[in-house]
């Protein structure tokens, strides 16, 4: 998945762009910054020393899906989609394969809710909704 939208990322330190190197085990900039790809798939393009987040514990991950699945966000959810929607068939009514970037945003709930799960590749906790 990530082979499909490195054309939309940047080098977060000089804004450089970045292409897949080692079968896409890492991301490379044009200026030689080098991030490594998880084996899951995502990349951290932090800078520095990264990030002092360790990341949410299965149990988090667990308890923050329960919680938003008693709707308690609905109206954010459908606020979320009404804009996306309207981006998609507004902003870029000429683009044949529009690229929706969701960055940080932990499990997918949102994008899930959103767009077409048929048309994107997602992982495992999001595939539940």
């Amino acid at each position: 998945m990530l082979k499909d939208i490195v054309d939309v990322l940047a080098d977060p330190v000089d804004l450089s762009p970045l292409r897949g190197e080692d079968d896409f085990a890492r991301l490379v900039s044009e200026t030689g910054h080098s991030y490594d790809v998880a084996k899951q798939g995502y990349v951290t393009l932090a800078s520095g020393k990264g990030l002092n987040h360790e990341g949410d514990s299965l149990e988090m991950v667990n308890s923050r899906e329960a919680f938003l699945a008693q709707g308690h966000f609905a109206p954010f959810v459908e606020s979320v989609t009404e804009h996306v929607q309207d981006v998609l068939e507004h902003s870029a009514p000429l683009a044949a394969d529009p690229t929706v970037l969701e960055v940080g945003a932990g499990t997918g709930y949102y994008l899930a809710h959103t767009l077409d799960l048929s048309l994107i590749h997602i992982s495992e906790p999001t595939r539940r909704y």
